[in-house]
């Protein structure tokens, strides 16, 4: 008998939850604070998710642009390090 690997048990399981995107809110600031530069992360005052997008508010207008310009590489990482798409885009503020 074959059975399904825990990551996609987890992935089922949060794709049923109705709350997933609160649970997928709370590993996602963990994994922000992982992959962003932490001066950049200096400036990050909060980190939400809602419905496939993060929304990110920074206190510098600089740190915003520089994160603008990596988005596409950002959003990558995030994705692959959860090992499917999480996220479609990243809305900075």
């Amino acid at each position: 008998m074959e059975g399904i690997s825990i990551g996609d048990a987890i992935k089922e399981f949060l794709s049923q939850y109705k709350h997933s995107d609160r649970i997928l809110e709370a590993q996602l600031v963990g994994v922000w604070n992982q992959i962003i530069d932490p001066h950049i992360n200096s400036f990050t005052q909060s980190v939400t998710f809602k419905k496939g997008k993060l929304f990110v508010s920074l206190s510098s207008s600089v740190s915003r642009n520089e994160l603008m310009m990596n988005k596409r590489k950002i959003i990558a990482s995030i994705n692959e390090y959860f090992g499917y798409e999480v996220i479609s885009d990243i809305v900075l503020r």
